[in-house]
C-alpha cells in the first residue's frame, strides 16, 4: 500500500466524516455528536465497520501518559488549563484517553485501553469511529511520527452529569511512517483539517472514571474554529 496517498483521497475521508456529523447532528438535535480525525488515507472509509465495543465496567488501569512506550520519533502533548475543581478528574481522564487512543494508533491497535475511557452508547456509533481511526492506520501499515497536540483545553460547563471541555487540536507537525519501508510522509499534517477546535463531553462512569460521551473536532479554517493556532 502506498503511504503518500493523494490529498484528494484524504479530503474525501474528511468530507465523509463531516457529512456523518451533519446527519447525526440533525438526528440528535442540539447535542454535540462524536467526530473523528481521519486516518492517514482512505483506508478507514473502505474498512468494514467494527462493532462498537462497550467499555468494561471496572475502572481502567491505563498506564500514565508519561510511561506509555511511544516510538521515540512520536510525541503526544496534552496541555490543559487549571480546571474548575469539580472538573479536574474529567480533564485528567480525557488526557488519559487522548494518550491511550494515540498509543493504540501507534501500536496498530494492539493496545486498546482507550476503550476504557469511552462511554457505552456514545453518540455517533459508539466507539466505532475511534476504532476506525486505529483500523485505518493499521490497514495502511503506517504509524504516526512527529507531534500531535491538544492545547488551550479548558472547562466550558460543569454539572454532576457531564463536563464539557473545549480546546484546540494540532496535528500539523505529524506525519506517517511506513512500517514496511521506513518511508516518512508529512502529508497527514498538511491537511486543512490538521488544526482544529475540539469540543468534548465527559460523563461519569463506573469506578469514578470520567468517559468520553461526545467528541467533536471542527476545522480551524472554519469561522467557529478560527481561534485555534
Amino acid at each position: 500500500m502506498v503511504v503518500d496517498v493523494s490529498k484528494g483521497r484524504r479530503l474525501a475521508v474528511a468530507s465523509a466524516a463531516v457529512a456523518a456529523l451533519a446527519a447525526l447532528t440533525t438526528a440528535c438535535g442540539s447535542e454535540p455528536t462524536q467526530g473523528f480525525r481521519p486516518s492517514p488515507s482512505g483506508a478507514a472509509a473502505s474498512a468494514a465497520s467494527t462493532t462498537g465495543a462497550s467499555p468494561s465496567a471496572p475502572a481502567p488501569s491505563a498506564t500514565p501518559a508519561a510511561r506509555l512506550a511511544f516510538p521515540k520519533d512520536f510525541k503526544v502533548v496534552y496541555q490543559a488549563e487549571d480546571p474548575q475543581p469539580k472538573a479536574a478528574k474529567a480533564v485528567k481522564d480525557f488526557g488519559d484517553f487522548w494518550n491511550a487512543w494515540w498509543y493504540s494508533v501507534s501500536t496498530q491497535g494492539k493496545d486498546k485501553r482507550y476503550l476504557d475511557y469511552v462511554a457505552s452508547g456514545s453518540a455517533m456509533y459508539g466507539t466505532d469511529l475511534f476504532d476506525r481511526v486505529v483500523t485505518g492506520w493499521k490497514a495502511e501499515n503506517v504509524r504516526p511520527t512527529g507531534v500531535v497536540r491538544v492545547h488551550d483545553l479548558h472547562t466550558l460547563s460543569v454539572s454532576s452529569k457531564s463536563v464539557t471541555l473545549v480546546g484546540c487540536g494540532d496535528e500539523s507537525k505529524a506525519g506517517t511512517k511506513n512500517l514496511a519501508t521506513g518511508k516518512v510522509s508529512w502529508t497527514f499534517g498538511k491537511q486543512k483539517t490538521s488544526r482544529y477546535k475540539l469540543r468534548v463531553i465527559m460523563v461519569p462512569g463506573p469506578g469514578s472514571v470520567w468517559r468520553v460521551r461526545a467528541y467533536q473536532p471542527v476545522s480551524a479554517t472554519s469561522s467557529s474554529g478560527g481561534e485555534c493556532r
